[in-house]
């Protein structure tokens, strides 16, 4: 060892025996040997409380001390020794800082970097002003950096910006000036007009108003909009007179004026309905005098029944008038006498038939009535014998007449009565044409001729 490190590590050691480690980093590292029996090379670079830094040449100091101090450190005096930078800032009373990344080391240890007093503002932090807020960590209320608060209001066109501002946003809005009218100072008749923003608008204005048109202003807007029309005249009735039209109605209104009446009509006649009067009008109507209410139902008043005779008949009406007899007939049995009707019928058994053999009788008018002689009635029938088809025999009648039989008139052919020709019902069958003759000439002759009634010879 030289002399001028006997010198340096012997002006040490006085401070050497009474100096402590200044934290618990130093203890640490002061006596972290293995046992006390060890030596231990301490370098110790202060002879006080001042940092060794103060009066010795650091750039020498790493090679001009090794103490080997009460058996610590490492006693080989052929070893070059250097001050360790982290024990020797602990020693000195620096610490070990951990500033966040707005904060410097404050009072920093020479031997390193790391280590200081404690940490501090950076001097380059700005305070961030009204409507900012600070970017990343902050340091006694200041920032590396500041940006406009997201809370910030971008303001309408119709706003402006109060408060703190940034970037063009603020912290709160208020409609402008121009916007100063609502409900509570804008009264009716006026109303609220223009441009609004929170319920406030630009103006105040009257209504419109309606056009007056033709017939002019009916009702003005009261004060301060007295010019201005409410409600119109739709018509012109307020100059018009309603003539009086109650009892018939109106014929004709006013042009301009649709409820009043400019000429009424002065009678009913456009609701009433005149009757036909083929007969002519017995009533007209009350309220006009040119239509017939009720017509004549006949013309009765214009026509005289004739008298019918007590055995005659109505036997026509007038045609106008159906309940006087116009003309009459006598009743049956009677016949016209002059202005009367005489009885022309026959008594019991007499007929106006004329018949040639009779009794005559005159009645009340002068006419004859004949009463016929009663003669016989006979059916004559004519039979011939027929062969069927089948070889058989039969009778066949050939037809059947009657006659009237007069003593001194002679026979006379005439109509027979109904059943004249049905009381005979004879169809034998013969077995020969000879058997048929030979009947016919005998039994058939017996229904040759047979009364069936009486008969007139007219």
């Amino acid at each position: 060892m030289s002399y001028s490190r006997f010198l340096l590590a012997s002006a040490l050691v006085p401070a050497a025996l009474f100096a402590f480690p200044s934290s618990p980093e130093a203890a640490a590292l002061s006596h972290g040997h293995a046992s006390a029996a060890d030596c231990t090379h301490t370098h110790i670079s202060t002879l006080s409380a001042e940092p060794a830094s103060r009066f010795i040449d650091m750039n020498r100091a790493f090679k001009t001390a090794a103490v080997c101090f009460f058996g610590y450190g490492d006693c080989d005096t052929n070893e070059d020794y250097e001050i360790d930078p982290e024990l020797q800032c602990l020693n000195e009373g620096f610490s070990k800082q951990n500033c966040n990344s707005v904060q410097v080391i404050d009072g920093t240890c020479p031997y390193n970097s790391s280590y200081g007093k404690g940490c501090k503002c950076a001097s380059n932090l700005v305070t961030c002003p009204a409507g900012q807020v600070g970017v990343g960590e902050s340091c006694g209320g200041k920032y590396a950096s500041c940006q406009c608060d997201p809370k910030l209001l971008s303001c309408a066109s119709n706003q402006v910006g109060q408060g703190a501002s940034c970037g063009g946003k603020y912290q709160s809005c208020a409609c402008k000036s121009e916007y100063v009218y609502n409900s509570s100072n804008c009264k009716s008749p006026r109303s609220v007009s223009g441009a609004s923003c929170g319920g406030r608008y630009t103006g105040c204005s009257c209504p419109s108003g309606v056009s007056t048109g033709t017939y002019g202003c009916k009702e003005y807007y009261g004060s301060p909009c007295s010019s201005v029309c409410k409600k119109a005249y739709t018509d012109n009735c307020h100059k018009r007179t309603d003539n009086n039209s109650a009892l018939y109605g109106c014929m004709k209104y006013w042009s301009d004026c649709s409820t009043k009446c400019e000429t009424p009509y002065k009678d009913n006649c456009r609701n009433r309905t005149a009757v036909s009067t083929p007969y002519g009008c017995q009533t007209y109507w009350g309220d006009c005098s040119t239509k017939c209410q009720t017509a004549y139902a006949d013309n009765c008043r214009n026509r005289t029944a004739i008298n019918v005779p007590s055995n005659a008949s109505c036997s026509s009406y007038y045609s106008d008038c159906s309940s006087k007899c116009s003309a009459w007939t006598c009743n049956s049995g009677y016949v016209k006498d002059g202005n009367g009707c005489c009885d022309n019928s026959c008594p019991d058994g007499y007929s106006f038939t004329y018949y040639e053999a009779s009794n005559k009788y005159i009645n009340a008018c002068g006419n004859y009535c004949y009463k016929p002689y009663s003669f016989p009635l006979y059916a004559s029938r004519d039979f011939v014998c027929f062969i069927n088809s089948d070889g058989k025999v039969t009778v066949r009648e050939t037809r059947c007449y009657c006659s009237c039989a007069g003593d001194i008139y002679g026979t006379r052919l005439v109509d027979c009565p109904s059943n004249a020709c049905t009381d005979i019902n004879v169809t034998p069958i013969f077995s020969s044409l000879d058997e048929c003759r030979e009947k016919i000439d005998t039994v058939m002759l017996t229904y040759h001729l047979i009364r069936v009634g009486s008969c007139y010879i007219q």
